[in-house]
């Protein structure tokens, strides 16, 4: 369970210090990899 909280505290400490300035970047991201993954396991 500390792990576990530990783990916790550092992603939302993460999520507050990245959340705000990179959320655009990584939705990007996650939507350009979604599409590489798609497209991927299609062929």
């Amino acid at each position: 369970m500390d792990k576990k909280q530990r783990t916790l505290k550092l992603a939302t400490l993460l999520g507050y210090t990245f959340g705000t300035e990179y959320q655009a970047y990584a939705v990007h991201y996650v939507h350009v990899v979604g599409h590489i993954l798609s497209y991927y396991l299609v062929w």
